[in-house]
């Protein structure tokens, strides 16, 4: 039997085109899943990844062994996307990420070039199958950095393998046993295969009621906005993060010059970093409040309940009506009282100076 497959794809929070595709579909006994994340910085990235996707949407032939069927899927995806940029000047260059497994008779083969991942869920332990090819991953290999430098290293987007060259090399992985074996006749719980672009699964997907939700969170994933100036402020905040968003950098950002709040950090935001920036001369009395805030006076940064993992390193805040970092707490917050307080935080106060130096 076929497990259940989902797939979804997201424009995100900071491009107006989806340069990523999705497949997962059960069929005759078998799951076919796939992912594909074309070259964004590239014109024809969304056309790459689709071509890549409609190779694996066709089914098996009779007889066809699962590596074979991949290598079918990789060939026909590598073919038509050289075809298409050797056709449209416009369009030189373009290439993307492709990913994909067959699982079928309680094994999984898998596939990959560039660095859209594969995963499986075994015992409460994530693992990451495939291999990224990056310069950065393969800087790793080499003893050069470590995994955790690689992951704010500037090769990290860098393709060392695209579908779109006319030489192509495949990582085969397989066959891997994902039904799970029996214990004293009881069967344990099946292993998990999961799909993602070049973010790192933290939390497995848990539920059907909460699938889409949750494969949406994390393809809105992973931002970093550096060198960013804002001034003056023409609205009440200068920078919103959130609400439910994951791993985003603000590195080296000004934020000068305005009546309201610098930077708000909303509900349900996890794994955020503000690093090496200057947030000055800003606070109003009397401001109006966001989402129903009933917090004090405008501060630098304001931190809502419902968030994780917050910190804010080596960044200057001065000149600021209120609190440089406001920790708003759940009963202030009359949209959602409920909430829980913010929570993992961690806060350099070494350049912070105000009128009213002090969190909530």
């Amino acid at each position: 039997m076929a497990g259940r497959s989902y797939a979804i794809t997201d424009t995100g929070l900071g491009r107006t085109s989806n340069q990523d595709a999705a497949f997962a579909a059960g069929r005759d006994g078998e799951s076919v899943i796939a992912v594909a994340d074309g070259m964004g910085g590239l014109p024809g990235g969304d056309r790459a990844s689709a071509l890549a996707i409609a190779s694996i949407e066709r089914a098996p032939e009779p007889g066809e062994s699962p590596g074979d069927f991949l290598d079918r899927a990789f060939e026909t995806a590598r073919a038509n996307v050289t075809a298409l940029a050797a056709s449209d000047v416009q369009l030189a260059g373009m290439g993307t990420t492709f990913v994909a497994a067959i699982v079928r008779g309680g094994q999984a083969w898998l596939a990959n070039v560039g660095d859209s991942r594969a995963y499986l869920w075994r015992d409460g332990v994530l693992e990451q199958i495939t291999v990224d090819h990056s310069a950065a991953a393969e800087a790793v290999r080499a003893g050069e950095i470590s995994a955790e430098q690689a992951r704010d290293d500037p090769r990290s987007h860098m393709l060392t393998r695209v579908v779109g060259r006319e030489a192509m090399e495949i990582d085969h992985f397989g066959p891997i046993a994902v039904d799970g074996e029996c214990k004293d006749g009881t069967p344990e719980k099946p292993i998990e295969v999961y799909m993602a672009d070049d973010a790192v699964l933290e939390n497995p997907i848990r539920g059907d009621e909460v699938i889409q939700k949750e494969l949406l969170r994390l393809a809105r994933s992973y931002w970093l906005l550096a060198g960013v100036e804002v001034h003056p402020l023409r609205t009440w905040v200068g920078v919103v993060i959130g609400p439910d968003v994951r791993h985003v950098t603000i590195e080296a950002a000004h934020i000068y010059g305005g009546l309201g709040v610098g930077i708000v950090i909303e509900p349900g935001s996890e794994d955020i970093t503000i690093t090496g920036s200057h947030l000055h001369k800003l606070g109003t009395l009397g401001g109006p409040r966001s989402q129903g805030d009933t917090s004090g006076e405008d501060a630098g940064i304001r931190i809502y309940p419902g968030t994780r993992r917050i910190a804010v390193l080596d960044t200057r805040i001065h000149n600021v009506l209120g609190a440089p970092v406001e920790v708003v707490p759940p009963e202030h917050y009359a949209a959602d009282p409920g909430l829980p307080p913010a929570a993992e935080l961690t806060i350099d106060d070494r350049q912070f100076t105000s009128g009213q130096d002090k969190w909530w």
